[in-house]
């Protein structure tokens, strides 16, 4: 996937649209080969690398601006937000924590 024309190739979910800048995750190995993103829409997204079809999408409060996510080895998500905040999501899209 990679954004063309603000829209992200290789998807199938027109809905996924590059207005901005996005941070995304390094490419996955295992856990299930899923792309996580967040950027100015003030989501985080992930995307199943494979198909381009939205895994889930979780709303923050504010932002995404200089925050790549990183995922532990229990598939947690964690995400710099431009409100101050890290969120920690858990792999299913759910809020675990917030720092």
């Amino acid at each position: 996937m990679h954004e063309v024309n603000g829209r992200i190739s290789g998807t199938k979910n027109p809905d996924l649209v590059a207005t901005r800048t996005y941070a995304v995750s390094p490419f996955p190995e295992d856990a299930g080969k899923v792309v996580y993103f967040g950027g100015y829409d003030a989501k985080l997204h992930a995307v199943v690398s494979s198909s381009g079809q939205a895994r889930w999408v979780y709303d923050l409060p504010n932002e995404v601006r200089a925050s790549s996510p990183a995922v532990d080895a229990n598939g947690v998500v964690y995400l710099g937000c431009y409100d101050g905040n890290l969120y920690a999501i858990n792999a299913d899209g759910t809020k675990k924590r917030t720092y």
